[in-house]
């Protein structure tokens, strides 16, 4: 089974034997209330409490995103010092920065995804990839961008190959810059000086690494800039439209955070399989869920309101999701749960959804 968040991303269904466990398990989380909880306005009331709200979450969004670009100049750095002396050193120092940015764009992605900010997403993170799109694999020598000597490895060239016919050819964001560090060996950027087809191609990669970073921190820098301007009223005016619109976001993390929670347990790989730190990048996305709907937050509070048992169910399936990853080695079964507690959160804030939507239609 494929599901979305957005085009490029799909996860696999848990195993068969697990479904139905996983199914009861899932209707006791999110209470098994066939029937919904009629109990305010569509309209929230006072206006204040949500300005009250959407103030802290902006307050987060300016904390996080203003620590990307720093990471990013590092990313850089780093990327320019491993590419003058290609070394077991300089390799392991790239891979310490790309490791430091991705992890703080995880955490500011729920906060972009409420924001609806998200037109350059695809441009930054992009997952999952094809490696032969980029480069050569073992059974296939002659694959890729790189060996492909009709198309010069430019910016304008790699904006245009990104997602060329399927959201897996990436050439842009930070899972090509993943693969290169993590995956590739060093060889493959060392120079020299002989003129050789193999000569050409390495300078092609050392290229196309540099441009994909550049290009990279330029579009995180207007997104950033975006993310901080942007104030959640610019979405709605109506005070209970944009509560919907926070809700959405969340809801959205949490399907993204099902999809890479199942593959995880699936197949051990994730969203960054090659620098194998899928449940660190899901770890710390799943921490920003949890302080934009904190317990003692005025957003929750205002959920009680609508449906006080999905309020309740919803704060204690935060806290056994962030407890579990918060284990730098969670056991097999904590594991497995975790696709559980991500689908249920993403059900419990469809509730609230649903509800206003419900609200809305019969005034």
């Amino acid at each position: 089974m494929a599901c979305t968040d957005s085009s490029w991303m799909s996860c696999r269904s848990p195993a068969p034997g697990a479904l139905a466990s996983w199914a009861i398990a899932l209707m006791i989380i999110i209470g098994c209330d066939q029937s919904p909880e009629r109990s305010g306005p569509a309209i929230i009331e006072p206006t204040a409490d949500i300005a009250i709200v959407e103030a802290r979450i902006m307050n987060l969004a300016q904390e996080q995103a203003n620590r990307l670009p720093p990471l990013l100049d590092n990313l850089s750095l780093a990327l320019v010092a491993f590419l003058a002396e290609p070394d077991p050193e300089s390799r392991q120092t790239l891979q310490q920065a790309w490791l430091a940015a991705h992890n703080q764009f995880s955490r500011t992605l729920p906060l972009i995804r409420i924001h609806e900010v998200n037109r350059s997403l695809f441009s930054i993170d992009a997952w999952p990839i094809e490696p032969g799109f980029l480069d050569s694999l073992p059974e296939y020598q002659d694959s890729g961008i790189i060996n492909d000597f009709t198309l010069t490895i430019s910016r304008e060239t790699l904006i245009g190959q990104h997602g060329f016919t399927d959201p897996s050819e990436a050439s842009l964001g930070f899972h090509p810059l993943e693969y290169y560090a993590f995956a590739r060996p060093i060889e493959d950027f060392v120079p020299t000086t002989l003129e050789s087809l193999e000569a050409d191609v390495i300078e092609r990669r050392r290229q196309l690494v540099m441009i994909v970073t550049t290009e990279l921190a330029n579009t995180v820098e207007t997104l950033v800039d975006d993310l901080t301007r942007t104030a959640i009223t610019t979405v709605s005016p109506s005070p209970a439209q944009r509560l919907k619109a926070i809700i959405a976001g969340g809801r959205r993390s949490a399907l993204s955070g099902f999809q890479q929670a199942n593959l995880i347990v699936d197949s051990d790989q994730g969203h960054c399989q090659y620098s194998k730190s899928s449940l660190e990048n899901l770890r710390y996305e799943t921490q920003t869920l949890r302080a934009i709907f904190a317990s003692d937050s005025t957003l929750l509070s205002i959920l009680a309101g609508i449906r006080p048992e999905t309020t309740r169910n919803l704060d204690s399936t935060l806290d056994q999701a962030v407890t579990i990853l918060n284990d730098p080695q969670p056991s097999e079964a904590d594991r497995a749960k975790l696709p559980l507690m991500l689908s249920a959160i993403s059900h419990q804030l469809e509730e609230f959804e649903l509800e206003l939507t419900h609200q809305r239609d019969s005034r």
